[in-house]
């Protein structure tokens, strides 16, 4: 492809070597258990292998348009190409659909993480397309509902209002 000369490759192969296995475990993992706490305390160093790379996509502007890289659209191409978005959503699913208790706050950073990711991603028009046919849309709407029921306080409230703020960037434009 002709993208893959320009694309931030390391980087960003860097995270899919980490995210595939991760969310294939967790996938298994979880269609066995209601209780994902024990899968995030046994693989947390994935956890936070998946944080650092997230933040360092996310915070380096590699895919938001206005950031003036050359390797912007390079970089979307790959994540579709390599399937990094569509296994960041199947993430973001998963820790929806099993959001743990003692490790509560662990899955929520992975969550604004995640969003993170989904948000830059969708800038444009037919990157927002993208994530919205693949079922992105109604992963917002459950986390914004998610997110409006919290009154427990099992999360920081900056992880919460991050995670607002990421969903609705994810849908908003």
């Amino acid at each position: 492809m002709t993208y893959l000369d320009r694309a931030e490759v390391n980087i960003i192969g860097k995270l899919i070597e980490i995210l595939f296995p991760f969310v294939e475990k967790l996938s298994i993992y979880c269609e066995k258990n209601k209780d994902i706490d024990p899968f995030i305390e046994k693989n947390s160093k994935g956890v936070d292998q998946l944080l650092y790379m997230y933040n360092t996509i996310t915070n380096s502007n590699y895919l938001v348009p206005w950031s003036g890289l050359g390797t912007v659209e390079a970089n979307r191409q790959y994540l579709i190409q390599e399937k990094a978005i569509d296994h960041s959503l199947k993430l973001y699913s998963l820790l929806l659909d099993n959001p743990g208790k003692q490790t509560r706050e662990l899955i929520s950073d992975l969550e604004v993480s995640c969003l993170g990711l989904l948000w830059n991603f969708a800038e444009t028009q037919e990157a927002r397309l993208y994530v919205v046919k693949r079922g992105g849309f109604g992963l917002m709407l459950r986390s914004l509902e998610n997110c409006s029921h919290d009154t427990k306080g099992d999360r920081k409230p900056y992880n919460m209002y991050g995670q607002l703020d990421r969903v609705v960037g994810c849908v908003s434009k």
